[in-house]
């Protein structure tokens, strides 16, 4: 079934990602209908057109695509089978497209739960950050049966530039928790390197130029580079955000049987930083934990 800009939307979770997400699909033309367990957050945008539901089986009943942008598995079994949660409102014909970053049990248990009433999952995690959900720049790691992959590809344009079918549900969590675990180690040896490199009296800004001509150069570190530049570690992407990414991936490299040893110095690392009050800082903010193991730096 091909999908046409007529199709109404049900998005649930306005969080960082979620509500400008939700925003690009009203601006893309869906008719969008939201829900938020903080009613506020949905405010702007039912000024700018949204409707809003009480509940996730409302917004699951007036859509024909319902999405979700939550934090964690937890949150996406309660929207998807809590009390008036999703699966109240399945029937044949209803898509469920997940953009949150959970496990592939959690999204495996949320499709056969949602298949059992006849509605059709896909799971797809986004990569890109806050700045990706605002321009619409994200890239998207699917995982489902390619048809309805291919119905989801008009809410993806929305929202993304690239869309990666990884394979069957489930397949799209793992793609997002490897490059999660790639991305969040080489972020402690960004911070590792700075604090090095400063406590050697090495100044930021030439160590920042030498980094764009080098072997170095990573996404990563330009980010944390330009964080303990400017001082400013609000959330882009939490502390508490990447500590759960990496307890996730550890959680399947254990099922697999996979040894990964720097993930898991780097997600103890990060739960230092929580016991830090660092959980909702940027997930940059590792940088103040390995500056403390040094006795400091200096910035």
């Amino acid at each position: 079934m091909a999908m046409t800009a007529r199709e109404r939307i049900g998005w649930i979770g306005l969080g960082i990602m979620g509500a400008p997400m939700a925003r690009n699909l009203l601006r893309a033309g869906f008719p969008v209908t939201v829900y938020n367990r903080t009613a506020e957050k949905a405010r702007p945008l039912l000024e700018e057109g949204a409707e809003w539901a009480p509940s996730p089986a409302a917004a699951a009943g007036r859509a024909d695509i319902v999405c979700t942008c939550v934090t964690g598995p937890e949150d996406l079994l309660q929207v998807v089978l809590g009390p008036e949660g999703v699966v109240e409102a399945a029937r044949p014909g209803l898509l469920h497209i997940d953009f949150s970053t959970v496990s592939p049990a959690a999204a495996r248990e949320a499709a056969a739960a949602l298949e059992r009433r006849g509605a059709a999952f896909v799971d797809a995690p986004v990569t890109g950050g806050q700045p990706g959900a605002q321009q619409a720049t994200l890239t998207i790691m699917a995982g489902g049966e390619a048809r309805h992959v291919e119905r989801a590809r008009p809410v993806f344009a929305a929202v993304g530039r690239e869309v990666h079918h990884m394979g069957p549900v489930g397949a799209g969590q793992t793609m997002k928790l490897v490059a999660n675990l790639i991305g969040g180690v080489n972020l402690l040896a960004a911070c590792e390197g700075l604090v090095l490199g400063l406590k050697a009296g090495l100044d930021l800004d030439r160590m920042l130029a030498v980094f764009e001509h080098s072997t170095a150069r990573s996404v990563s570190l330009t980010l944390a580079g330009e964080r303990v530049r400017t001082g400013d570690f609000a959330p882009g992407f939490s502390v508490r955000n990447r500590y759960k990414d990496f307890v996730l991936a550890l959680d399947e490299a254990r099922r697999l049987g996979v040894a990964v040893p720097g993930a898991a110095l780097a997600t103890q690392l990060y739960a230092a930083a929580m016991a830090h009050d660092l959980a909702e800082a940027d997930q940059t903010a590792l940088f103040h934990i390995v500056s403390q193991l040094a006795g400091g730096t200096g910035r």
